[in-house]
């Protein structure tokens, strides 16, 4: 017989014992119910006068319900335990000789015994089988062999060979329920075993999820933890970035305030008549003021798609080989509206010029100021007159900056006679009206354009306000 493992025992004690309390629920109602008739079937037999052992039913009854009643306390106070079974045991074969011997050996006392041995099965205890078969063929071949029990009055073969009968399919009940009572163990153990696997499965899978979680959460809170470092880092460095923007910005400034200063300072004496030693000083001073303003890199206005080729040289124009004729056109554009400046930029890209598009009227100045432009291009409706103000700053550059061989070109909205006439005298050669056409902005930049104005070379009065825009950059 196949018994559970040792893990499993446990489990297989705990569904044994649910099983024997189950058991004892049952008998408790067949000891009732065998009261019961024991009573019935005494009185019918009382009744028959021809009946040889009256005088001992009387006390085979009241035995046989001493007997139940202990039977049934135990079941009461003891449900499934070792010593209920084994009380249960005894008593049932006690009453089933008392049976046996009162009925005279009749046959049909024998099914009592063979009834309980079913009963018993219910237990699933195999030495509880077998001790309560012995303990019934020994008592009943004692009786048989000392005379306790006489012939049978029907029939008259011996009593001997009636018992062997009698034995013969006890035994075979017997080895019935046996099997009976092995292969439900084993199927109860094996079930045992299956239950205990899946358990330690299912714990095993637990454990291994509880320790994937706590690793998952550790991972979690480790990246949260370098997240937040590199955020604090991140903070830091934008904080050191920005005082490091603002103190550029300042030095900058500081850097086009004195290089401003040197370059009209050293402008101005280019028109005198001093010897060529003082001219080439003085020209001198000018390159290295011009140096100094690429190194804060404030004419580097081209577009970022033009590369480094197409920005100034900050020590000289780089000279193109003698074999090659170069002759670049440049146009510079101080336009806010984005599609009135793609206008004014295709329209010159188109006609041959390469074209640098400022953001203000200061940027304006310094780039004409430092590169050769042929065209100038500036928006006079921007707020606070700062397209007025920038073309009076550009009448304050040299002659060779801002003379006659260049085209300024001013745009409005509004072209009334007094804005014409400022125009007129702030220097500047074409006046078009917005929207902005292609086509009238590339006929200006013909030799004798449609538009044309004079120029005049009368005395600005607006000179105090454009040295002050000057400065304030």
């Amino acid at each position: 017989m196949q018994s559970p493992t040792a893990p499993a025992s446990n489990r297989f004690r705990s569904g044994m014992l649910a099983l024997r309390e189950q058991a004892d629920a049952r008998i408790f109602w067949v000891l009732l119910a065998q009261w019961t008739v024991t009573l019935f079937a005494s009185i019918a037999v009382a009744n028959q006068a021809d009946y040889p052992r009256l005088d001992l039913l009387s006390i085979a009854v009241l035995a046989i319900g001493a007997l139940s009643l202990a039977q049934l306390g135990m079941i009461l106070r003891w449900p499934g335990r070792t010593q209920t079974r084994w009380t249960i045991v005894a008593s049932e074969a006690v009453i089933s000789s008392l049976l046996w011997y009162v009925s005279g050996g009749r046959p049909e006392s024998h099914f009592h015994l063979f009834a309980w041995l079913v009963v018993l099965s219910l237990y699933r205890d195999v030495p509880v089988l077998l001790t309560t078969v012995l303990a019934s063929l020994s008592a009943h071949l004692f009786m048989v062999s000392s005379g306790m029990v006489p012939p049978l009055p029907v029939e008259d073969p011996s009593q001997l060979s009636t018992y062997l009968i009698w034995m013969a399919w006890m035994i075979g009940e017997t080895a019935f329920l046996l099997a009976f009572v092995v292969l439900d163990r084993q199927a109860l153990a094996s079930k045992c075993d299956k239950d205990e696997a899946v358990e330690s499965l299912e714990a095993m899978l637990q454990t291994k999820y509880d320790e994937a979680t706590v690793e998952l959460i550790e991972a979690t809170m480790t990246l949260q933890r370098e997240v937040a470092t590199l955020t604090d880092r991140r903070k830091v460095a934008e904080t050191a970035q920005q005082q490091l923007s603002r103190e550029l910005l300042s030095l900058r400034r500081d850097v086009a305030t004195h290089g401003t200063a040197i370059l009209k300072f050293a402008s101005r004496p280019a028109d005198s008549s001093l010897s060529k030693g003082w001219q080439s000083h003085w020209q001198g001073l000018r390159q290295q003021a011009q140096h100094l303003m690429h190194l804060i890199d404030l004419p580097s206005l081209a577009p970022e798609t033009q590369g480094r080729a197409n920005q100034p040289n900050p020590l000289g124009e780089q000279k193109p080989p003698e074999d090659v004729a170069v002759v670049e056109k440049r146009a510079m554009l101080l336009m806010r509206n984005p599609l009135q400046q793609a206008k004014a930029v295709t329209a010159l890209e188109h006609e041959g010029y390469r074209v640098d598009v400022v953001p203000n009227g200061p940027r304006t100045y310094y780039s004409v100021m430092l590169n050769d432009y042929s065209v100038v291009v500036v928006d006079i409706d921007l707020p606070e007159d700062e397209g007025f103000d920038t073309l009076e700053a550009l009448q304050l550059l040299p002659p060779d900056r801002m003379g006659k061989s260049k085209s300024l070109i001013a745009v409005t909205s509004d072209m009334t006679p007094d804005r014409v006439l400022r125009c007129t005298e702030l220097g500047v050669s074409n006046l078009l009206l917005k929207p902005l056409q292609a086509d009238a902005l590339r006929q200006t930049l013909d030799p004798e354009p449609v538009h044309q104005l004079a120029r005049t070379d009368h005395s600005r009065n607006r000179n105090g306000a454009a040295a002050a825009f000057v400065r304030s950059t």
